[in-house]
């Protein structure tokens, strides 16, 4: 047990792997609600939930089913890309949150996204090309090893699929996933919209969206949680 002192407009939040305290089974409707204890040492006196949640669990999808599926909505298969650019962004991001970095930095374009950093930008477009890998090799260790702002929670909101020509009309497929995201850092609580920009790269064996440039809007801000 911890002491939790809560100022006006402050919240606290805690996520609990209910699958390790329940049995919950696919295609069965649940309804949740919200018991707190003032005091846990004493039963008698709680706080109910005035509202409550109802879900229902659906049944993974078979090893058959295409990579992706849960991302229907997003997915843009004519481009031949496996994996959709929704989930794309999802495994980018997850791979960030376990620390993954193999994973992560697959999924990016790195000499186009370093642009989306300033601090890294003017470096790399002024630097000699003898002098850019070094550089690139700082802004990987910078991403790897950022203290602060821990990826706490996201998910994806919009994706908008656009198709653009580059100088010699060759079609570059093209798109846009926007992600809501909640940080941490040493208690302090930040919540982005990150809108990342995606192309399809057709030059390894499968085609693969990478990550090619990212905006951050600040949403809002907050003490500890």
């Amino acid at each position: 047990s911890k002491e939790i002192i809560l100022h006006p407009g402050e919240s606290f939040e805690r996520e609990i792997d209910v699958s390790q305290l329940y049995d919950l089974k696919p295609g069965i409707a649940y309804r949740i609600a919200g018991y707190f204890w003032p005091d846990y040492r004493n039963q008698q006196f709680f706080i109910r939930s005035s509202n409550m949640l109802a879900l229902r669990l659906k049944p993974r999808p078979t090893s058959a089913a295409r990579p992706g599926a849960d991302y229907e909505q997003y997915a843009n298969d004519a481009t031949g890309a496996v994996i959709s650019p929704a989930q794309t962004v999802y495994l980018f991001l997850s791979a960030e949150m376990r620390s993954n970095w193999p994973d992560y930095f697959k999924f990016l374009d790195l000499e186009r996204f370093i642009a989306s950093y300033d601090h890294f930008a003017a470096r790399f477009a002024k630097a000699r090309q003898t002098e850019k890998n070094a550089i690139l090799d700082d802004f990987r260790d910078y991403l790897a090893t950022r203290p602060a702002d821990r990826l706490a929670h996201f998910k994806i909101i919009a994706n908008d699929k656009q198709t653009e020509l580059d100088p010699t009309q060759s079609p570059i497929h093209r798109t846009k996933v926007k992600v809501e995201a909640l940080r941490t850092d040493r208690g302090y609580n930040t919540r982005y919209v990150y809108t990342y920009t995606l192309e399809l790269d057709r030059g390894s064996e499968q085609p693969i969206w990478r990550i090619i440039q990212v905006e951050a809007h600040l949403k809002s801000s907050g003490g500890a949680q």
